[in-house]
């Protein structure tokens, strides 16, 4: 649950990030873009909140991980040759307190969500079960005017309703229009009908449902509902403009007399639909909007790909955190006395023996032990062919015996990496490296440095990430390392 209330919060800190930065942009843009332009690029913030695309490279992945994390163990390191005392897992009492304090606050957030989703769903629920309820079809005249406008292929039915106090769309699989009882003037009808339309062809409510499961699940970051109230506007202010994109003045004053009338009859519909007049708070600038179009410069839409790359940038950078792998004690306890059965190679006696691949005190701490583990968000279960030693970002990384180097490189999850081999079908490998120190063929001795400690790989923060194999199967590291007591971290 810790690992849950991680990710929620490094995604609301990156959103909130984003959330100022799409802010800039948008005011920069306003006067120089079309108004979708603006009204799209919320999309890009809305993506940061709701989903944890990230690498441990970003800025939120490395301030979040806090390495060691709770359920690391520590090595108390004896001399070479003693023999191995049984490893012992045993409970924590701060990883239960802090456990405690994780479900509190994930009970208390769930809370929040589900009160704020009700309140909007329901009430767009209601909204929907009322205009249904009084329904009536159209008249006549009124489904002329409409056919007369195009709608095509799956076009939202066109129904009357007493319970609509302006034209309004709503309905995502089953989309319809409801126009109010009264009567409204073929012009002012004819404008509504445009402005609806072109929210069911934008697909307008499905993005709606989008800020709302964002403001559901950050409800308690005032970014959010900056953005849920900007994505208004604009979603407005952008369909005005596709509307009247072609008018004349004239026509352009009739959807503007359009307006103040849906704002007379106090029009206004939960988030969830698409009204005519959804805020009348922004009626002014969508009047001011109508009768003062934008002149577009002929680098306009340059301009605004330049925004949303910058956009996309910034959501990459930032990221969010991508989770600790952390497995469970008897996995570790496990990997001591021999590996899992059927997945890793038990070890040939007598073992070669290997000194620690960096300066070690008398404790080491481990965040990632050799065998199986389970992914504490994914809940996917995985081999872990090595060991993780939680180290500063530049620790000096030392060779395990003396050898050769075989190969040095990158790879997409190990990082910056060295390969040596050593006697008797002994190799050990040295990943997540910040750099590279000795070059293929180099023949190095026991502790001479090989590399630096980083995260240039998948990692939520520095590490030696530590591999040995004994003719190409995978062993465990810490049976060929100097023997040790083995308790949890925190104790």
């Amino acid at each position: 649950m810790a690992e849950f209330l991680r990710l929620l919060v490094s995604l609301s800190l990156s959103g909130a990030a984003l959330t100022a930065l799409g802010w800039g942009l948008n005011a920069l843009l306003r006067r120089r873009a079309p108004r979708w332009v603006c009204y799209y690029l919320w999309l890009v913030v809305l993506a940061r909140f709701l989903f944890p695309f990230a690498s441990g490279q970003s800025l939120l992945g490395r301030a979040m991980a806090a390495p060691p994390p709770e359920g690391s163990w520590v090595v108390r390191t004896q001399d070479v040759g003693e023999d191995l005392a049984a490893p012992q897992a045993h409970p924590s009492q701060n990883a239960s307190g802090g456990e405690d304090a994780a479900l509190i606050l994930a009970g208390l957030w769930l809370t929040g969500a589900v009160a704020v989703l009700a309140v909007r769903s329901l009430g767009y629920a209601g909204l929907c079960r009322e205009l249904g309820e009084r329904a009536e079809p159209a008249q006549p005249w009124e489904r002329e005017l409409y056919a007369r406008l195009g709608p095509r292929g799956r076009a939202p039915a066109l129904l009357r309703s007493p319970a609509a106090p302006s034209p309004v769309l709503v309905g995502v699989l089953r989309p319809k229009i409801y126009l109010p009882a009264d009567p409204i003037p073929a012009p002012q009808l004819t404008h509504a009908l445009r402005h609806e339309l072109t929210h069911y062809r934008r697909g307008d409510l499905v993005y709606k449902w989008g800020v709302t499961a964002a403001v559901s699940l950050h409800w308690f970051n005032p970014a959010v509902w900056l953005v849920s109230r900007w994505v208004e506007r604009d979603c407005e202010l952008s369909c005005d403009e596709a509307v009247v994109g072609s008018l004349g003045r004239e026509d352009r004053l009739s959807y503007g007399r359009a307006l103040l009338w849906a704002a007379g009859r106090g029009a206004g519909a939960p988030e969830l639909s698409a009204p005519f007049l959804s805020q009348k708070q922004c009626l002014k600038e969508r009047l001011n909007a109508i009768m003062k179009p934008n002149l577009h410069t002929r680098g306009a839409l340059g301009l605004a790909a330049g925004a949303a790359a910058i956009l996309l940038a910034a959501s990459v950078a930032l990221g969010a955190y991508a989770g600790q792998d952390s497995p469970a004690p008897d996995a570790l306890q496990g990997s001591r006395d021999s590996t899992q059965a059927g997945e890793m190679t038990q070890l040939p006696a007598p073992a070669p023996q290997l000194a620690w691949p960096f300066e070690a005190g008398e404790e080491v701490t481990i965040s990632n032990p050799f065998g199986t583990r389970v992914h504490p968000v994914t809940g996917r279960t995985s081999t872990h062919s090595g060991v993780d030693f939680p180290l500063p970002q530049g620790t000096a990384v030392l060779a395990a015996a003396q050898g050769t180097v075989e190969e040095t490189g990158f790879e997409a999850v190990l990082g910056n990496y060295v390969l040596l081999r050593h006697g008797g079908g002994l190799t050990t490998l040295y990943a997540q490296l910040e750099d590279c120190t000795v070059a293929q063929g180099q023949q190095v001795a026991q502790g001479e440095q090989v590399g630096t400690a980083g995260m240039t790989g998948q990692a939520t923060g520095p590490h030696l990430h530590f591999e040995a194999a004994l003719e190409g199967e995978p062993a465990d590291p810490l049976d060929l390392l100097p023997a040790g007591e083995l308790e949890t971290a925190g104790e």
